[in-house]
C-alpha cells in the first residue's frame, strides 16, 4: 500500500518576510526552499497542538499547529497559494 502524505498549500505571506528568509536557520525544522517558497515539515507531534509547546518562534509554530490539526503531513508555502483565513497574514511590502 503506498505511503500517501497530506500538504496544507498556503501563501507565503503567513509568515513575516524576516522569518521567511531565515527559515534554513531555525533549529529542527525540515524546510526546502523551492521556486516560488517553502515546504516545510510538520513534526508528529500530536499532544503538542497548541502552538507554545512547539520550540519554534511562534510564527512558525501557529502554522505546524494548524496543519497538524488538519492533519497535514508538510505544509506547502507557495507565492501563488490562496490565504488561509484561519492564519494571520503579514505584509511583505
Amino acid at each position: 500500500m503506498p505511503n500517501i502524505r497530506k500538504v496544507l498549500e498556503i501563501y507565503v505571506e503567513h509568515l513575516p518576510v524576516e522569518l521567511a528568509g531565515a527559515l534554513d536557520e531555525v533549529d529542527g525544522l525540515d524546510v526546502a526552499e523551492h521556486g516560488s517558497g517553502w515546504f516545510m515539515h510538520v513534526p508528529n507531534h500530536r499532544s503538542a497542538m497548541h502552538p507554545g509547546c512547539w520550540e519554534y518562534p511562534p510564527e512558525i509554530a501557529t502554522v505546524l499547529s494548524y496543519a497538524l490539526g488538519v492533519d497535514c503531513d508538510w505544509v506547502l508555502f507557495h507565492a501563488d497559494a490562496d490565504v488561509d483565513d484561519h492564519l494571520p497574514l503579514y505584509d511583505w511590502t
